[in-house]
């Protein structure tokens, strides 16, 4: 592994379970065996690091929907938005420290300065919710979901899986045994007919 790799994994540890203040540069020169400056050879500043570690996380969890969403063009809508709940705890599991690192406050703060920081965490979160929109017309399309339009609840949906993760990630509570009643209570949602 490149020692700018070993920097970006030993810093995404560090901001996943310390946070970004409480993660210096002498620990994290100690942790990734790469003297200080060479940690700002590669990013300049620990603000650039942080962003390199979004870019990161971003890259990883958009080819992972890509590459894991592929050749599902069989799948009902309803069918698709249950293999996307589940894909995205899958991931959260897989990738728990950079989940860790998108539960937490300070990526956002940091946002609110820094456009790039923002603009990753925006792709994101755009990126599940635009292929949650896509089941949701597909259902709609298939007659498998009778649901409101997709842009809101495309984000409830979101929110739920997301609420669910971050159980999970926190260890606050054993998710695996939510799974099944939060597919329920989806398919419920998405197909309850009025009248």
């Amino acid at each position: 592994m490149s020692k700018k790799k070993d920097i970006l994994k030993t810093a995404t540890r560090l901001f996943a379970y310390k946070g970004f203040r409480q993660t210096s540069v002498a620990e994290l020169s100690r942790l990734s065996e790469a003297a200080e400056g060479t940690i700002f050879y590669y990013f300049k500043t620990k603000e650039n690091l942080l962003v390199a570690v979004l870019e990161t996380a971003k890259n990883t969890i958009i080819d992972a929907f890509k590459n894991g969403m592929r050749d599902r063009n069989s799948l009902s809508g309803i069918d698709m938005i249950e293999t996307l709940l589940a894909f995205y705890l899958d991931l959260a599991e897989q990738m728990q420290e950079e989940f860790l690192i998108l539960q937490r406050h300070f990526p956002y703060e940091k946002a609110e300065a820094n456009s790039l920081c923002k603009e990753h965490l925006a792709s994101i979160y755009n990126c599940v919710l635009d292929h949650l929109e896509a089941a949701l017309e597909r259902g709609r399309k298939d007659g498998t979901i009778t649901a409101a339009p997709g842009n809101n609840t495309a984000m409830i949906l979101f929110s739920l899986v997301d609420g669910i993760s971050r159980f999970n990630t926190l260890r606050i509570y054993d998710t695996g045994t939510l799974y099944t009643d939060l597919m329920i209570m989806c398919r419920k949602m998405l197909t309850f007919r009025n009248g």
